[in-house]
């Protein structure tokens, strides 16, 4: 959260794929889920709400997804501009924290498990990138989709799922966030979810765009088709489907469990 974010993009930048994978999309969640702990277990929401704690924790959250949106945009190596969207992300799970509205935090419990199979997935994509072209610019990934389509397919449908287009993961997240923002009195929010989901496309999708249709002369990237391990491709096929099937789960058991969680706390 902003302004305790300078460490990530560095450190995402210079980790492991594998650890800046994991990092993303569990590690991240653990201040957020103690957070929760903090403003309902520990003091609860009425002392919270009398000091105004709330107050400052959604002045934080919304810059955070303001500040982590527009950075990225900056960004040419592909997992600083990644990390710098995780900033971004926390503000929307935090933002749902500070709402104290049921609604809101059935968000942030939602985007907590959505966000693991789309980061995850794109952080793995941009290491498989990596191990097979050697490339960690996103200025020089034209035509990488035409090498390795099943890689960028995979990273394109967890963009989409980022950007909360339905019936993606996100979507559910941030309509639950948009439904706590009414709820708790504060609609213009819903206008900062609107914004901040183009923001999302406009720094995810030119990625996609690049990498399928930058390239129009074959000549200009490698001809044949790069051999991929299938072991290395398993997760990554799998953190796609999550992110793209999650919200269509056997009676809807991820929002169920979302719900129960709240539940417990309202």
């Amino acid at each position: 959260m902003v302004p305790f974010h300078f460490w990530m993009p560095d450190a995402y930048a210079a980790a492991p794929i594998p650890a800046a994978a994991l990092s993303s999309a569990v590690m991240l969640k653990t201040g957020v889920l103690g957070l929760i702990r903090v403003f309902h277990d520990l003091f609860g929401l009425s002392f919270i709400q009398e000091l105004g704690w709330n107050n400052i924790l959604l002045v934080l959250s919304i810059v955070s997804v303001l500040y982590g949106s527009i950075c990225a945009f900056a960004q040419d190596d592909l997992n600083r501009r990644l990390a710098y969207s995780g900033i971004a992300q926390v503000g929307y799970m935090l933002l749902g924290i500070a709402l104290l509205s049921p609604q809101a935090l059935v968000g942030t419990v939602y985007h907590v498990m959505a966000h693991a199979f789309m980061k995850g997935c794109m952080f793995l994509c941009a290491g498989v990138i990596f191990v097979n072209t050697g490339k960690t610019k996103i200025s020089e990934m034209r035509g990488v989709g035409l090498q390795m389509p099943v890689t960028m397919m995979a990273f394109t449908v967890a963009a989409i799922s980022a950007v909360g287009t339905p019936p993606f993961n996100v979507f559910v997240s941030k309509w639950h966030l948009g439904l706590g923002a009414y709820e708790a009195g504060l609609p213009w929010i819903i206008i900062l979810l609107l914004l901040s989901s183009l923001l999302n496309a406009s720094y995810y999708f030119p990625i996609s765009i690049n990498a399928f249709l930058g390239c129009r002369e074959l000549q200009n990237i490698e001809r044949k088709r790069l051999l991929l391990q299938p072991l290395r491709m398993v997760p990554v096929i799998i953190l796609a489907l999550g992110a793209a099937v999650f919200t269509l789960a056997p009676f809807n058991w991820p929002l169920n469990l979302a719900r129960a969680v709240v539940n417990y706390y309202f």
